[in-house]
């Protein structure tokens, strides 16, 4: 056996004694599979050269995982970092890093295949309408945002008139400057 698991299998030990046995010994299961991997890929002798370089190539090399068993993997790996006293947490697998991330794979009581209640999206010409106002609110000239947020003008002129050339990109620098400006109240 090599140092690594060597060193996962005596921190592992004092970590299966404690708590549900079975669950504890699954995770421990998962992490030498995932030490196993990066033993593989890459020459890593030491628990502490271990880090988040390892896990995104990890997630890479198992992409076809289910979002189940990517989130118990997930799960594992952070009973790793807490085990070896790293800081933070592992990188979450692409499939729930998104906007859901902290609840799980899916909410309880949606049905499989379905989509969360949500508002809908609002439409460029909202968008436009909106950041349009900001910028009259706030007396300020296309210029003038242009050289803050780093946005081209002719780029802010077509976000505001609707046309749909617009970068998300763009339009978040913008939303996210005038975020940062004091309201003004309109008399």
């Amino acid at each position: 056996m090599s140092t690594l698991v060597n060193q996962i299998r005596s921190l592992a030990h004092a970590y299966v004694r404690g708590g549900s046995k079975t669950n504890r010994r699954l995770q421990v299961g998962r992490i030498l599979k995932f030490v196993a991997f990066v033993e593989e890929t890459e020459r890593v002798h030491n628990l502490h050269e271990l880090g988040q370089r390892h896990v995104i190539n990890f997630w890479k090399g198992h992409r076809d995982l289910a979002p189940k068993t990517a989130h118990d993997y997930w799960l594992a790996l952070c009973a790793l970092w807490r085990l070896a006293g790293k800081p933070g947490r592992p990188p979450r697998p692409l499939s729930f890093s998104g906007a859901d991330a902290g609840r799980g794979y899916r909410p309880t009581g949606q049905k499989p295949g379905s989509l969360p209640d949500m508002e809908p999206l609002p439409s460029l010409d909202d968008i436009s309408q909106v950041l349009k106002g900001q910028r009259h609110a706030q007396a300020l000239t296309v210029e003038a945002v242009a050289c803050v947020t780093g946005v081209a003008p002719d780029a802010i002129a077509a976000i505001e008139a609707g046309r749909d050339l617009a970068r998300y990109s763009d339009i978040a620098a913008i939303f996210a400057f005038y975020a940062t400006l004091p309201c003004r109240s309109q008399s």
